[in-house]
């Protein structure tokens, strides 16, 4: 977050929830075995084919990537 200049108040908060909500449902932590702190828990089925898909966060300081289904 070293990039990003805050303008006011509510931009901070913005910065810091986006961030923090990427940090904690986005990022795997090595910790805790490349999971995710808030799905840590749960043993959730990954998808192996399908278009992957990139959002950006942070105005493109990271990114998320996430695999979709092919609808037939």
């Amino acid at each position: 977050m070293d990039h990003i200049l805050i303008y006011d108040d509510k931009h901070l908060e913005r910065v810091v929830k986006e961030y923090t909500t990427y940090f904690n449902q986005e990022r795997p932590h090595r910790g805790i075995g490349q999971r995710i702190p808030e799905y840590s828990d749960l043993s959730k089925s990954k998808l192996t084919s399908g278009r992957i898909i990139s959002s950006v966060i942070l105005g493109g300081l990271h990114h998320s990537y996430s695999r979709t289904t092919y609808l037939n």
